[in-house]
C-alpha cells in the first residue's frame, strides 16, 4: 500500500489478512492477470491467475482458469479493449471499457476497470444493463454465437462421454416404439458399438432393443422433464449411466442423451457384492469351524454349510489312501432324497485323468457330465451310478502330497462361475487347515499328556518357561519336593521364593546372560524343601527358537538333585585340606611314590630330613633305594612287596643317606593308596639313636632303654599307621620314658648332657604340642558322630567347674549360673563338655588381671532351640573386626598367655558337627558373651 495512502492502521488490519478478505467479500468480480509477452517484448496476452468469487460467479469460471483473456474474450482487439489494458499496463494509470462474455449462447456486457497492480493487471469486472457505449449490438451477438457454436463444437468432439440427439418415433400420440439418431458424437461409437448410426433407427441397428428405453425416452419426449437411470441393455451387452432431456419445440420430439459405459464398473461392483457375500460366508464358517475339535465333525460342518449355500446336492471329503487307487469318502453332505456315499472308491473308475489331475493340484470341473467328450461311456456310467450331473473336485496337497479331494456335487448339470470356483477353493483350503488344526491340536495334547506323565516319571524336576522367564510348566517332583503345588509364576519369583538367599541373585544373572547371548542356562544352587531345609541342585536349560524368527520362546529345563555329591565334595576337599595340613607337619616326613620306589612327590618335613630338594625328589628319578644305605637296602625291597601284596608295610627303621654323604636314622611306615600309588610316614629318630648309642654301656639300662624304643616304636607304628587319628599317647610315652631314663642314668660328659637333653625336651615339646593340636583337629572332624543323650546341665557344669577350680582360684573368679527355662538338653554329653571346658576357660585365661573375674553361665530358648550363653568381664576384643577370624584354626587374639588356637575352633566344629551355631559380642575391655545354639538333635541320634 502506497505510503502516503489515508489507511495507516496497519497493526489492526494486517495486510496478509486484509486483502484475501476484501477479494472474497467485494460484489465486482475481480481478476488478477498476469502479462505474456511475446518474444519482441510487446505483450501478447494476459493469462487468469485468480478470480474472485464474484468473477468465478459472473464469468462462470473456475477460480485459476486454464485460458487466457484473449481465449475468453475473443472479440477483445477489435473491439478496443486490448489498447486500453496496454495502457494502463504500461502507464499505470486505471483504464475503462466494455466487453461481451457469451453463457450459454447469450450475450452478457461487461463494463471493465483495469488497473497496473505491482507487476501485474487487475480487472474489475460489473455487468452492465445496456450494452456499452459504442458498442455494435449486432457485432457483439454475432461474436457470441460463433463464441457459443465453437465452444460447443469443441465440447461435442472432446467429451469422454457418449452423446446423441434422437427424435423419437411414436405409434399414435403416446405409443413410442422407435427412435431416429439425429447427430452423435465420437464417443458414441466407442460406448455403443454401433456404427455409423446418424439418420438410422435403433430397431435398424438393433431389432430386439428392449422396449423400456422407448419407453423411458418417449416420456422424456412428451413431459420435458429429464431423467438420470442406470440400465443394462442386454443386446449391446453393456450397462449405462443416462442422462436424457428434451431439447428444442416440443413437438419436434428430440431428446439429447449423455451418456457413460459403467459395464466395468458394474461388473466390479457385483465381483465386490458376490466377494463380500463369499467373505460373509467365510467368516461365518470360520467362526462355526473354530470351536470344533473333531477332524470328522469339522469337514461334515463345513460341507454342510457350503452345500446349503450355493444349493448343491452333495459336498464333502474324501481322503487319498496314499496308494495311487484309492481315495476314501468320509463323510459328506446331501440334500434331501440324495444318498451319501461314504466309503471307498477307485480313481480308475472315473478316468486316468482324474488321479493325474489331482497329482498335479488340478481342480477338475465338470459342469454337464453326460455331455463330457472327455468322458468315456463306462466312466460317465460310474458318475450316473451316484447321480452326478456336474461336479467340482478340489485338490488339497501338502508338501507336494495329495491329501485329501474336496467335492461338490449337483443332479443335474450346472455352469460353474468362477466366483464359486474360488469360493470352492477357498472353502476347501479353510476347512483342511482347520482339520489339520484339529488334528494337530489333538496330536499336541496328546503329545503334552505323554510329555507330563515322562516329566512326572523322571526324578528330577523339569520345568518350562516362556522366552521372557514366565513359568509354563513344572512336573510333579516339584510339588512333592518344595511342598507348594505349581501356578504360573516368574523364574524371578521362583527364585526369590524357593532358592536359596545366597543363591538367588546369581541365578538370575546368569538366566539373564543365558537369555542375552542365547546359551545354555546352567547353575548350581540350593532350593528349599517343604521341611525348609535346602538341597543343591544342578539347574540346565536349553533354549528353543522360532524356527523362522529365530528368536527364543521356550526354555526347556530341568532341576538335578546333586546334594549328596555335593557333599562329597566338600568332604573331599575337607580331606585334601586335612592331607595338606599333616604334610605340612615338621616332625613328620612324608613320601609318595610308585609301586617300583619311584618317588614322586614329598613333604618340607622329609625334604629337611632327607636333605634333597623337593624339585629332585618330584622329578621321578629318586627311588627308595637311592636314598637308602647298602645295609639296609634288602629291607626296604622287602617293605616295598609288602605295600604290593598287603597294602600297607610293618613300621621300619633303617638308615638313610642324604646327597652330602652323611647318615640318618628314620622310623618309617607305608599305605597303598591305590593301584599305583603309596605313602611313607617317616619319624627322624637320629637323636633317639645317638641316645640309645650312649646309654649302650650299661646292659640294665640298655634292656630298659630298648623295652621303652619298642613300645615307643610301637607307638609310632601306631601314629603313622593312622596319621589322622588320635597320636597323643604314643609321644606321652616316649616322653615319659625319656624322662624316667634322665632320671635313671648319668651322663659321663656333663656337657653332652647339658646340649642334648634340652634339644630332646624341646623336640618332645614340639611334638607333643603338635599332637595334641592334630587329636584336637581329629576331635573336631568326629564332633558329630557321638551319640546325643540327655545332659543334666548342672551336674555338667560341676564337673567342669572342678576340673578348673585352680584355674577360678587364680582369676579370683565368681561363676553363676541359670538353667532355670532349659535344665536339660539333648546333646552328645562328651561334646557339650569339651564346649563348656573351652569356653569358660578362655574366660579364666584371658580374665581382665585388674578386677575379679565374672562368668555367668545361661540357657534361654530361640525358636525352640537351647542356647548356651556364657558371660564375662574378661580382657574381651574387637568382635567387629575379629569375629571371622575367631573360630579359625590356630588363631589368637592374645598372646600373653600359653595357647594352641585351637579351642574355639574346635568348640565351633562341634556345634556345627551337631546343627547349631555360635555367635559372640565382644568388645576390649568389656569382656565377651558366646551364644551357642545347640540344635534339635534328640536321644539316640
Amino acid at each position: 500500500m502506497p505510503a502516503d495512502s489515508p489507511f495507516q492502521a496497519f497493526d489492526l488490519f494486517p495486510t496478509e489478512a486484509l486483502l484475501p478478505t476484501l477479494l472474497d467479500l467485494a460484489t465486482n468480480g475481480i481478476v488478477l492477470c498476469t502479462p505474456i509477452y511475446a518474444p519482441a517484448g510487446t505483450l501478447a496476452d494476459l493469462a487468469l491467475t485468480y478470480l474472485n468469487p464474484a468473477a468465478q460467479r459472473l464469468l462462470r469460471l473456475p477460480a485459476q482458469p486454464s485460458g487466457t483473456f484473449t481465449q475468453l474474450f475473443a472479440d477483445g482487439r477489435p473491439n478496443g479493449s486490448w489498447p486500453a489494458l496496454h495502457h494502463a499496463l504500461q502507464t499505470g494509470e486505471p483504464g475503462h471499457f466494455a466487453v461481451i462474455h457469451a453463457l450459454e449462447g447469450t450475450p452478457h456486457h461487461l463494463h471493465v476497470i483495469s488497473q497496473r497492480v505491482g507487476g501485474g493487471l487487475l480487472l474489475s469486472f460489473t455487468e452492465a444493463a445496456q450494452p456499452p457505449e459504442g458498442c455494435d449490438p449486432k457485432l457483439g451477438t454475432e461474436a457470441a454465437l460463433r463464441d457459443s457454436e465453437a465452444r460447443y463444437r469443441t465440447l461435442f468432439e472432446s467429451i469422454d462421454q457418449g452423446f446423441c440427439l434422437i427424435e423419437v418415433l411414436f405409434e399414435g400420440a403416446q405409443h413410442p416404439v422407435d427412435y431416429r439418431f439425429l447427430e452423435v458424437n465420437p464417443a458414441f461409437e466407442r460406448q455403443t458399438g454401433l456404427q455409423e448410426a446418424v439418420g438410422r433407427t435403433m430397431r435398424e441397428l438393433e431389432p430386439l432393443h428392449e422396449q423400456h428405453w422407448f419407453d423411458i425416452y418417449g416420456q422424456v419426449a412428451l413431459s420435458g422433464q429429464p431423467v438420470r437411470f442406470e440400465q443394462r441393455a442386454e443386446q449391446l451387452h453393456r450397462w449405462y449411466d443416462v442422462y436424457a432431456f428434451r431439447v428444442g419445440e416440443p413437438e419436434r420430439h428430440q431428446v439429447a442423451i449423455l451418456f457413460s459405459d459403467i459395464s466395468q464398473r458394474r461388473q466390479a461392483e457385483e465381483a465386490l457384492r458376490q466377494r463380500e457375500q463369499q467373505q460373509a460366508f467365510l467368516l461365518r464358517l470360520s467362526d462355526q469351524l473354530r470351536p470344533l475339535a473333531d477332524p470328522a465333525h469339522i469337514q461334515y460342518q463345513a460341507a454342510c454349510a457350503l452345500g446349503q449355500y450355493l444349493g448343491a446336492s452333495r459336498v464333502g471329503y474324501a481322503e487319498d489312501q496314499g496308494d495311487q487307487a484309492h481315495l476314501v469318502v468320509t463323510c459328506n453332505y446331501t440334500q434331501p432324497g440324495v444318498p451319501s456315499i461314504e466309503g471307498r472308491y477307485l480313481y480308475d473308475d472315473y478316468g486316468p485323468a482324474l488321479l493325474q489331475a489331482f497329482t498335479a493340484g488340478r481342480t477338475v470341473v465338470r459342469p454337464d457330465i453326460a455331455h463330457d467328450p472327455t468322458l468315456t461311456d463306462q466312466e460317465k456310467g460310474a458318475y450316473a451310478a451316484l447321480q452326478l450331473g456336474a461336479t467340482v473336485d478340489v485338490p488339497l496337497r501338502k508338501d507336494g502330497q495329495l491329501i485329501a479331494v474336496f467335492f461338490i456335487h449337483y443332479v443335474h448339470p450346472h455352469a460353474w462361475t468362477d466366483h464359486e470356483l474360488n469360493l470352492l477353493e477357498e472353502t476347501a483350503e479353510r476347512t483342511w487347515a482347520a482339520v489339520v488344526r484339529a488334528r494337530t491340536e489333538a496330536a499336541l495334547r496328546e503329545s503334552e499328556e505323554r510329555f507330563r506323565v515322562m516329566a512326572d516319571a523322571v526324578p528330577q524336576i523339569v520345568w518350562i518357561t516362556d522366552g521372557e522367564g514366565r513359568t509354563e510348566f513344572f512336573n510333579r517332583q516339584w510339588s512333592r519336593y518344595t511342598g507348594v503345588p505349581y501356578e504360573l509364576s516368574s523364574a524371578a519369583a521362583v527364585a526369590t521364593a524357593f532358592v536359596h538367599p545366597a543363591d538367588a541373585a546369581h541365578t538370575m544373572e546368569a538366566f539373564q546372560e543365558a537369555r542375552r547371548t542365547g546359551t545354555v542356562f546352567e547353575v548350581e544352587h540350593r532350593i528349599r524343601a517343604a521341611d525348609g531345609s535346602y538341597r543343591w541342585f544342578l539347574v540346565r536349560a536349553e533354549p528353543f527358537r522360532n524356527p523362522l524368527s529365530g528368536q527364543i520362546t521356550r526354555w526347556f529345563g530341568s532341576s538335578v538333585d546333586i546334594h549328596d555329591r555335593k557333599q562329597v565334595e566338600e568332604a573331599l576337599r575337607r580331606s585334601q585340606e586335612r592331607l595338606q595340613k599333616a604334610l605340612s607337619i615338621d616332625t613328620v616326613g612324608i613320601l609318595f611314590f610308585d609301586m617300583q620306589g619311584c618317588i614322586h612327590d614329598s613333604n618340607p618335613a622329609f625334604e629337611r630330613m632327607s636333605g634333597y630338594a623337593h624339585a629332585r625328589l618330584a622329578s621321578s628319578q629318586v627311588y627308595l633305594d637311592t636314598l637308602t644305605t647298602p645295609e639296609f637296602s634288602a629291607v626296604t625291597r622287602q617293605s616295598l612287596q609288602e605295600l604290593r601284596s598287603t597294602g600297607e608295610s610293618t613300621p621300619l627303621e633303617k638308615q638313610y643317606r642324604r646327597p652330602d654323604g652323611t647318615h640318618w636314622w628314620g622310623l618309617s611306615a607305608g599305605k597303598r593308596l591305590s593301584e599305583t600309588e603309596c605313602v611313607k610316614f617317616v619319624l627322624d629318630i637320629t637323636e633317639a639313636k645317638r641316645a640309645e648309642a650312649a646309654l649302650r654301656h650299661s646292659e640294665q639300662e640298655l634292656q630298659r632303654f630298648n623295652k621303652q624304643l619298642t613300645r615307643t616304636n610301637q607307638d609310632l607304628d601306631n601314629f603313622v599307621y593312622a596319621a589322622s587319628h588320635d597320636l597323643k599317647q604314643p609321644v606321652n610315652n616316649l616322653s615319659g620314658l625319656f624322662e624316667e631314663l634322665y632320671r635313671s642314668i648319668r651322663f659321663l660328659d656333663p656337657e653332652e648332657e647339658q646340649v642334648l637333653v634340652p634339644l630332646i625336651q624341646q623336640a618332645l615339646q614340639q611334638l607333643g604340642s603338635t599332637i595334641d593340636d592334630l587329636a584336637a583337629l581329629g576331635q573336631a572332624q568326629q564332633a558329630g558322630q557321638a551319640p546325643a543323650e540327655t545332659v543334666a546341665l548342672v551336674e555338667l557344669t560341676e564337673e567342669v567347674l572342678t576340673l578348673l577350680e585352680p584355674q577360678m582360684r587364680a582369676a579370683r573368679a565368681r561363676i553363676t549360673t541359670d538353667f532355670a527355662a532349659y535344665p536339660t538338653v539333648t546333646f552328645p554329653r562328651v561334646n557339650l563338655r569339651t564346649v563348656l571346658l573351652n569356653l569358660v576357660s578362655n574366660s579364666l585365661k584371658y580374665a581382665d588381671p585388674q578386677r575379679p573375674a565374672r562368668i555367668h553361665i545361661s540357657v534361654w530358648v530361640d525358636d525352640g532351640l537351647p542356647v548356651l550363653v556364657v558371660e564375662d568381664n574378661g580382657l574381651g576384643f574387637d568382635a567387629n573386626k575379629y569375629g571371622e577370624e575367631l573360630f579359625h584354626l590356630f588363631r589368637r587374639l592374645h598372646q600373653h598367655t600359653a595357647g594352641s588356637g585351637v579351642g574355639l575352633y574346635l568348640v565351633n566344629r562341634i556345634v556345627q558337627a551337631n546343627g547349631g551355631r555360635i555367635e559372640v559380642d565382644s568388645q576390649e575391655g568389656a569382656g565377651a558373651t558366646f551364644r551357642v545354639w545347640l540344635g534339635r538333635l534328640q536321644p539316640g541320634q
